[in-house]
């Protein structure tokens, strides 16, 4: 008997969300068991709009636009797989040094799209609707809001990092307490936090769903900014639509530090004002040789953060943009912080970086079921030159637990 097609919302931003559009585009394709599930044509995707670095940042602030960045990884993990090989080369094409300085860095698709954006008097859902045509992309991409807004994160401390960019990369690493939005005046943020008008349009596709993916992808900085936007959460909360997270595979520094699962699904009910009918969590252990390449890679990364900001603070002080006690103070709390990063580097292996279901440590409500799989891919990229390979979420493996989970 074949399986009743659903309409599905995903809800999420980075390269965590592409991935699950991937698994549902490929699953179709190859039409595996229940694939009938998934309606691609009423697939709506609604993509975050807080990442303000790199090339998306330039243009966001360049030209008063919506980051294009998330937008554009969307827009090719939904391309018609006969059109996606040389337009995702174009897409993911990105000026070198070598290149114009106003070029350099940019990714040629990011470029497109804000062109387009343009030609349409700034309208970017119009510039979204001539890159579906082109690409025979099926479904429909929303965003949470319209308006322009900055992305803030309140720590443990009570001090506050504004910019997403500048979440993960903060010297100060005290866990996340919160997130909040704030207005966009041109490139500074205001300093009161702000809740943004909704797209019409998303709320609509969440009240008219019949499930909504939220994840996998970075907790704090991809997932939760979508439920800031006016009515959001509620919508989601009140939707008849079964609701999904997809808990992502490792920790994350600076956002999930040390979190099991049920840590990702209290952030998302402290934020969104729901908890999800169902959590799709990986089961499989990764390769002790992969979580040490992980962990170390994630302490050397916190290391340059902290070498960066003694950095600053010593120009500041020879600039005399500082005093020689507020140096004294930085140089102590760095020194501090590299003390700390020496002795994890001396425990590395015992540190809980894997995100795995643990009832003895996992506290849900009634109303949550877990669902566990084994999501682990293996991937080979080059990094900075450098070819390795790493663990992602498997594309195919997240639609089959949907279409299980919707099908169940």
């Amino acid at each position: 008997m074949a399986s009743t097609a659903h309409r599905i919302v995903c809800i999420g931003g980075g390269t965590g969300l592409p991935v699950v559009l991937r698994g549902f585009r490929e699953y179709v394709r190859q039409q595996l068991p229940g694939w009938e599930t998934i309606d691609l044509d009423a697939l709506t995707v609604i993509v975050s709009v807080s990442d303000d670095g790199g090339s998306s940042g330039r243009l966001m602030r360049e030209y008063d636009t919506l980051p294009p960045g998330d937008l554009r990884n969307c827009l090719l993990a939904l391309a018609d797989e006969t059109a996606e090989p040389v337009m995702k080369r174009f897409f993911n094409h990105r000026f070198d040094a070598k290149a114009d300085a106003e070029l350099a860095g940019h990714s040629a698709g990011n470029l497109l799209i804000v062109a387009l954006a343009q030609l349409h008097g700034g309208n970017l859902r119009r510039a979204i609707l001539d890159i579906s045509r082109v690409l025979s992309i099926r479904g429909n991409i929303l965003f949470p809001t319209l308006e322009a807004t900055v992305l803030c994160a309140r720590l443990a401390d009570g001090s506050i990092v504004r910019g997403e960019s500048q979440i993960a990369r903060r010297s100060n690493m005290l866990p996340i307490a919160s997130v909040f939005l704030t207005r966009r005046n041109g490139n500074e943020a205001a300093s009161d936090p702000f809740t943004p008008a909704a797209m019409p349009e998303t709320l609509a596709a969440i009240a008219e769903a019949d499930a909504i993916v939220l994840g996998p992808g970075s907790l704090y900085t991809s997932v939760v900014p979508n439920l800031l936007a006016a009515g959001v959460g509620d919508a989601i909360a009140h939707a008849r639509a079964r609701r999904i997270y997809v808990c992502n595979i490792m920790t994350e520094p600076g956002e999930t530090d040390d979190y099991c699962v049920s840590d990702h699904v209290a952030a998302i009910r402290r934020h969104g004002g729901f908890v999800p009918d169902v959590v799709i969590a990986n089961c499989r252990r990764i390769d002790a040789a992969y979580l040490t390449q992980y962990a170390t890679e994630r302490l050397v990364r916190e290391y340059e953060i902290v070498k960066e900001s003694l950095e600053e603070a010593i120009r500041a002080s020879r600039q005399r943009e500082i005093g020689s006690d507020s140096l004294i103070t930085h140089i102590g709390e760095h020194a501090q912080k590299l003390y700390w990063l020496a002795e994890e580097l001396r425990t590395i292996n015992n540190k809980t970086v894997q995100v795995l279901h643990d009832p003895d440590r996992d506290c849900f409500d009634p109303s949550t079921r877990v669902h566990e799989i084994d999501a682990i891919s293996e991937v080979e990229i080059v990094e900075q030159g450098t070819r390795k390979t790493v663990i992602r979420h498997d594309s195919v493996a997240l639609a089959r637990a949907v279409v299980d989970v919707l099908n169940g």
